[in-house]
């Protein structure tokens, strides 16, 4: 897949954030991703600090629970490879869909 295509894969796991969690920030560069919760924008250290950590560890063991391996931290990358397939896009996205 190429640098744009696994863009695009990343922004479909944004979209169920920001339905399930309307005061999360997101960063996206290339197939990197990180959540973040906070109704800031996140552009820096400081901003990132602002973020609810415990609600990620909920986030992060709800995830875990369902089968899905997130960074344990907020403050980490998550990586979308070429190995994830449409249907494991489609059910990681229900899994957040559902997270409240």
């Amino acid at each position: 897949l190429t640098t744009e295509a696994l863009q695009a894969v990343v922004a479909e796991l944004v979209g169920p954030h920001l339905k399930s969690v309307p005061s999360s920030s997101h960063t996206m560069v290339g197939s990197l991703m990180s959540v973040f919760f906070t109704d800031k924008k996140v552009v820096d250290y400081d901003t990132a600090l602002s973020s609810d950590t415990e609600k990620y560890a909920e986030y992060f063991r709800y995830m875990l629970e369902s089968g899905i391996n997130l960074a344990p931290s907020q403050f980490e990358a998550m990586f979308v490879s070429a190995t994830h397939t449409q249907k494991d896009l489609e059910a990681t996205a229900k899994v957040i869909e559902n997270f409240k």
